[in-house]
């Protein structure tokens, strides 16, 4: 998470990040539910999603881990994936505890 440090949400963005936050813990949950099935498309279409609006929202590392999890499902890696969804869900939370929105 080292570029987390340096990460800032645009003052005009400030307002919707508790959405967008909520947007990606949904998100993380319907990615726990598509890894039961081995639904690795629609992981990598969350992974998609996340890659294009992450860095605008002020999430730069966001971003980098939807490229991993991209990776992972293109492999069909689960184990990875799982891995991942523990980093990801630990980084938005730290987000979220040290936001001033």
């Amino acid at each position: 998470m080292s570029e987390q440090q340096n990460e800032q949400i645009p003052d005009e963005l400030k307002g919707l990040i508790p959405e967008f936050l909520k947007s990606r813990f949904s998100e993380l949950d319907s990615i726990l539910k598509s890894l039961e099935t081995e639904d690795f498309e629609a992981i990598r279409k969350i992974a998609h999603d996340w890659k294009g609006y992450s860095r605008p929202y002020g999430f730069g590392e966001l971003e980098n881990y939807a490229n991993q999890l991209r990776e992972a499902c293109i492999e069909a890696n689960a184990q990875k994936i799982k891995a991942m969804l523990v980093e990801i869900r630990n980084y938005l939370s730290h987000k979220e505890s040290t936001l001033d929105v």
